[in-house]
């Protein structure tokens, strides 16, 4: 389904403008057919785990989400926007989209969080946490840290800073900033958090536990959730 958007300067949307009221009433059924598939693949790779859900409601946000995210990402697309591709391809585009983002957030959700690499990143955040409701153990921790370098150590010169590491997640990247208004030992406790999120940003599924979302998403359904958002365009 091509559209030439040649006379735009530049595409313009927000994410809160994209509407999908013509799959509304599709959308729960579909979440629980996507869910049930992924559980069954991902299964395969993780018999021992039970992926019994609380809440049905968050499945459903999370596909609308990812629906909505599809849609914008093919909205503000160049080749989708130059109109120059081969028959379906954007049905394609939104489809893969939904599946990728889908496997991700679900094995991030209902794998990486059941790992014991997730428990000690909770503990630690639970620890870093408390330090902001009693300053003063904060401030006793820093002196027993203090006491233990000094009386663990021959060397008469001990240095008792730390450097705290910040990260850009997408980037994988860590810089050291400055620690004037972060305890030692808080500091200590939040870079071994960042090594842990890095750690399970590593972790990635074994496979694509939905086999394909062009099963549950029709390319009608897509043509009309398209038509329905061409309103989100704007020359700007």
């Amino acid at each position: 389904m091509a559209t030439n958007f040649n006379k735009m300067s530049k595409l313009k949307i927000n994410k809160s403008e994209i509407r999908i009221s013509t799959f509304e009433d599709k959308l729960s059924k579909t979440t629980f057919n996507l869910f049930r598939e992924w559980t069954k693949n991902a299964m395969i790779y993780h018999p021992k785990l039970d992926f019994t859900i609380k809440d049905e409601r968050i499945l459903i946000k999370d596909f609308r989400d990812d629906l909505k995210g599809a849609i914008l990402s093919l909205l503000e697309n160049k080749k989708y926007q130059s109109g120059n591709f081969l028959p379906q391809w954007d049905y394609g585009y939104i489809c893969g989209f939904i599946g990728g983002s889908l496997n991700t957030h679900w094995y991030n959700e209902y794998i990486t969080k059941k790992t014991d690499d997730y428990k000690v990143y909770a503990s630690l955040k639970v620890l870093t946490s408390y330090f902001e409701f009693d300053k003063n153990l904060e401030n006793n921790l820093d002196k027993l840290y203090e006491y233990f370098l000094e009386n663990k150590s021959n060397s008469s010169s001990i240095n008792f800073e730390t450097v705290k590491k910040d990260i850009n997640i997408e980037k994988r990247d860590i810089k050291a900033i400055n620690t004037d208004e972060t305890g030692k030992i808080k500091t200590v406790l939040e870079n071994l958090t960042i090594k842990y999120i890095l750690k399970m940003a590593e972790e990635k599924p074994n496979s694509d536990y939905i086999d394909s979302v062009t099963d549950y998403i029709s390319y009608q359904s897509f043509v009309d959730l398209i038509d329905e958002n061409k309103f989100s365009l704007k020359y700007v």
